[in-house]
């Protein structure tokens, strides 16, 4: 993605994980993944070995509301020192993703190494990213607000998400001293004022649902002003190729093999309303005959898009077209 796009793009693991980072961390954390892939080729990046860049911290201070030298040291201590639970690991694996996070005596340049086992989080995004505007991200003054647009630009295209009620407080870092009652005054009324006025999301709400007299579950919601379009990067490219003059069509056998994740996103596409259905359904056909070209819906194209119409929904489903 080019600088002049003003997106970030990160593994949605990171979005939705859980993590202590300040609303100045995170500030700082996004700039420095929105530069570095900005000033390469971030869809080829060698996975055998850390990854150590060098950034002008000029560049990162364009996106931070305070730029003195002595906070974003400090911020790039904490960053360091923070430890990040991803979902995948069902929150339970530590990790330390950098082995060096500097800024240099002179204060002109930041240099990090990103472990190795990391860089897929950040570089060489083929799915399952999170994209958003970077400096919308920044004009968010509180950590609650900063966390609810992540997930909420995680799956931006389903409107909805449902979270373990344990997790949802994790991810938002809430007191345990908070009831639900609190979350809703003391959290959720601000993060939606605050959100409706410097983003492009128009309503938040949120539903809990009861076990007995527990609530165990919270599903998410939101609405946006205007339709949230993903913006395509040239590096990332879809495994389909179509070769017209021999009538080949070559598709990568395993775009029809979904994971757990896919299989759990079809199942809940089922118990949609059929209008959310059709809107999905829709996209998903558009995106896959757009990505043929101009070609006629033969009988034998009709079949390769019912053999692989559930890869498509998932991917609409996730916001990845």
């Amino acid at each position: 993605m080019s600088k002049k796009d003003g997106m970030v793009e990160y593994s949605k693991d990171i979005a939705t994980s859980i993590n202590e980072f300040s609303a100045y961390e995170l500030d700082v954390f996004l700039s420095l993944v929105f530069v570095s892939r900005s000033m390469m080729e971030h869809c080829k990046i060698p996975e055998t070995e850390n990854l150590k860049l060098e950034l002008s911290s000029s560049t990162i201070k364009k996106f931070l509301s305070a730029t003195h030298n002595s906070r974003i040291k400090k911020a790039l201590t904490n960053i360091f020192d923070t430890k990040v639970y991803l979902k995948d690991d069902k929150y339970t694996r530590v990790r330390h993703i950098f082995e060096g996070l500097d800024y240099s005596l002179d204060y002109k340049t930041i240099s990090f190494e990103l472990k190795k086992e990391y860089i897929k989080l950040f570089y060489n995004l083929t799915g399952n990213f999170t994209q958003h505007k970077i400096k919308e991200f920044t004009s968010l003054k509180s950590r609650y607000a900063k966390r609810i647009y992540q997930l909420i630009m995680a799956y931006k295209d389903l409107y909805k998400w449902e979270f373990e009620a344990d997790e949802f407080r994790k991810i938002l870092d809430i007191p345990s001293s908070y009831n639900w009652s609190d979350i809703d005054t003391k959290i959720m009324k601000k993060v939606n004022r605050e959100l409706t006025n410097n983003t492009n999301i128009s309503k938040i709400m949120i539903e809990k649902k009861k076990i007995g007299r527990n609530i165990k579950k919270v599903l998410l919601k939101w609405k946006f002003k205007s339709p949230e379009v993903l913006v395509e990067s040239d590096n990332i490219k879809e495994p389909i190729l179509i070769k017209e003059n021999k009538k080949l069509i070559n598709l990568n056998k395993n775009r029809k093999k979904l994971s757990d994740e896919g299989e759990n996103l079809i199942n809940i596409f089922e118990h949609f309303d059929q209008h959310l259905k059709d809107i999905i359904l829709k996209k998903a056909e558009t995106y896959f005959f757009n990505k043929l070209g101009k070609v006629e819906k033969t009988p034998i194209i009709e079949k390769i898009w019912e053999s692989t119409k559930n890869v498509y929904i998932v991917k609409a489903m996730k916001g990845e077209i």
